[in-house]
C-alpha cells in the first residue's frame, strides 16, 4: 500500500482519517491530471498526505525578495575575464 511504500506512522485514528481524507483528495487530483489528452502523467508521492500549506510549510523556503533594483546602472557590456583574479 502506498503508506507502507512512504514508511508513514500516524500517531492516532483521528489523524489516520485526517491524513487518508487528504491522500483520497491528492488521488483525485492526480487521477483528474491523468485523464487529460496530450499532457503530463502525475503520481501519487511521499507527499501526498499533507494539505499545501502543511507542504509549504515543511518543504519550501520562505518567500525572498530577489526583485532587481530598477534604478541601478548597469553597463551594456562586462567581460568578466577582466574580473578574475
Amino acid at each position: 500500500s502506498w503508506q507502507l511504500q512512504h514508511r508513514k506512522n500516524y500517531a492516532s485514528e483521528a489523524d489516520i482519517a485526517a491524513r487518508r481524507l487528504t491522500w483520497l483528495e491528492s488521488r483525485e487530483l492526480v487521477e483528474e491530471q491523468n485523464d487529460r489528452p496530450d499532457s503530463w502523467t502525475a503520481e501519487l508521492n511521499e507527499f501526498a498526505d499533507l494539505t499545501w500549506p502543511e507542504f509549504q510549510a515543511k518543504r519550501l523556503m520562505a518567500p525572498q525578495n530577489c526583485s532587481s533594483d530598477a534604478s541601478a546602472k548597469l553597463p551594456e557590456a562586462l567581460d568578466w575575464r577582466q574580473k578574475i583574479p
